[in-house]
């Protein structure tokens, strides 16, 4: 995804690479940036920079995804994925996250 990013617009790659995906809650994915990274929260917001990061989204994860981003400092423990037959869309689409990100899953809605 960070790769899209980059080839659409520089920018914007450069404000998401120090993000973190922290969980998705139903069509959104949050991303957390340390809080000395409030500059790039606030220029990930603007419409259009957030236009580059879901359209992005969408094409690799084949389904259109909002995008929103926030400031944490200390990640919560991780909690595990679900797994078997009560595994749902919502996890396979937050493990593709977790290895277009190469992070861990800090909290899942």
């Amino acid at each position: 995804m960070l790769e899209d990013v980059k080839r659409t617009k520089m920018i914007c790659h450069a404000l998401l690479i120090e993000g973190t995906p922290l969980e998705v809650s139903g069509s959104t994915l949050v991303v957390g940036l340390r809080s000395a990274y409030n500059f790039h929260v606030d220029n990930l917001h603007r419409l259009e920079n957030r236009e580059v990061v879901e359209s992005a989204l969408t094409r690799v994860l084949g389904r259109p995804l909002r995008f929103q981003c926030r400031l944490h400092d200390s990640p919560a423990p991780a909690t595990p994925e679900p797994a078997g037959p009560g595994a749902g869309s919502e996890t396979s689409l937050v493990a593709r996250a977790r290895e277009l990100f190469g992070a861990e899953i800090i909290e899942e809605h």
